[in-house]
């Protein structure tokens, strides 16, 4: 009976360790059922992030290969008008040779033009000058026309006054015979 009891006893024992046993696999049961779903939660977030991170990645390689593209453009551009500033110096330096001859040779010419324009300028103030001195001249004869104008008017005057005295002197020398 003690070798009975013993046996209840370890089976007692047994049995409240199977119940801590099946209850501890439970609780760890449940905090692995917690853990899967907060792996599942994370699993689908990190997707996102990495599914978001490859897009702006993307976008960052198309922005770049842009970028490398219209470098490239610009650059081309550059040389382009590098080119361009390089032939524009040769035509002005060409320019310049052409021009500093053509400019000896209007310097020559404007030389002759400002010479005839000076002897054309003398001699127009000369002719002011002599046109200036015969208005001149023709203003006084006008006033000595005027004054014989006058002198005429008043020796006509007399020479009527003399006649009507004359002919009532004849008149009455006439009537007197």
């Amino acid at each position: 009976e003690n070798e009975i009891s013993s046996l209840r006893s370890e089976l007692e024992s047994a049995r409240e360790a199977h119940v801590l046993q099946k209850a501890l696999h439970d609780e760890l049961r449940a905090q692995l059922d917690t853990f899967h779903g907060m792996y599942e939660a994370h699993e689908t977030v990190a997707r996102e992030e990495l599914s978001g991170l490859r897009k702006r990645l993307e976008d960052k390689e198309k922005t770049l290969l842009e970028a490398n593209q219209t470098q490239i453009a610009a650059d081309a551009e550059i040389s382009r008008l590098e080119a361009k500033c390089r032939e524009l110096e040769l035509v002005n330096k060409l320019s310049n040779d052409a021009l500093s001859g053509v400019s000896s040779e209007t310097q020559i010419v404007m030389t002759a033009h400002i010479k005839r324009a000076t002897e054309a300028t003398e001699r127009a103030t000369q002719m002011a000058s002599t046109t200036a001195a015969a208005q001149a001249e023709v203003a006084i004869l006008k006033t000595r026309c005027v004054e014989l104008e006058r002198l005429l008017e008043s020796e006509q005057n007399l020479v009527a006054t003399e006649k009507e005295t004359l002919a009532e002197a004849l008149a009455e020398q006439t009537n007197l015979a």
